[in-house]
């Protein structure tokens, strides 16, 4: 509709060819030929304001589809609020290339016929989806590239590896009150101990 209105406003206006009623007057009288020139005023009005009429409709075709891309790209923003940084980047453009093996066209004609028509959600269809894809991707690489916490690492985290025989020893001289005047030495023991036990029970 754009087009064609456009083409409306570009073609060049004909000229008017004003008909002599001379010959008119001369043949048929001044009553004859004012009744002519009367009617041929009321074409050249009627002309004028389909010339006007023209030029509104297409003023008005433009100022709609401004009004609708101004939506679409305003929609697109709400929807992948990084779709023109994303529409810049290599990798997305490579992706586009990619040929679709149900329609065979590739991603970027899909996507320039969605945009063509106004289709938001479609357009933006291609950015989520590609989101998508490269999230998984970084997920993936995220996962290979943790440290994982073995059983080495809690070892070595013990500062002193406990056996039955020191641990009896240890709650004796408990008994016997060795630890009666230093209990934070005793708690830090037990917490060795408990810290021992828990590693090799990991083993």
């Amino acid at each position: 509709m754009q087009e064609e209105n456009t083409g409306l406003k570009k073609e060049p206006d004909k000229p008017v060819e004003r008909p002599d009623f001379t010959e008119v007057r001369e043949d048929l009288g001044d009553g004859a030929a004012d009744a002519f020139a009367k009617q041929q005023e009321t074409i050249d009005k009627q002309n004028q304001l389909i010339d006007e009429m023209r030029q509104s409709m297409a003023q008005i075709g433009q100022n709609t589809q401004q009004s609708s891309e101004q939506m679409f790209y305003s929609t697109l923003k709400t929807l992948v609020p990084e779709w023109e940084t994303l529409n810049k980047d290599p990798k997305f453009s490579a992706w586009l290339g990619e040929t679709e093996i149900y329609s065979g066209k590739t991603r970027q004609q899909l996507l320039n016929e969605a945009a063509s028509i106004l289709d938001v959600n479609r357009t933006a269809s291609f950015f989520i989806e590609w989101n998508k894809l490269t999230t998984k991707k970084k997920s993936g690489i995220e996962k290979q590239v943790t440290p994982r916490t073995n059983q080495s690492s809690t070892q070595q985290e013990v500062k002193k590896i406990w056996t039955p025989v020191e641990i009896k020893s240890f709650y004796t001289d408990v008994a016997r009150g060795k630890y009666r005047n230093n209990q934070e030495q005793m708690k830090a023991i037990e917490l060795e101990i408990f810290e021992s036990s828990r590693a090799q029970a990991a083993a």
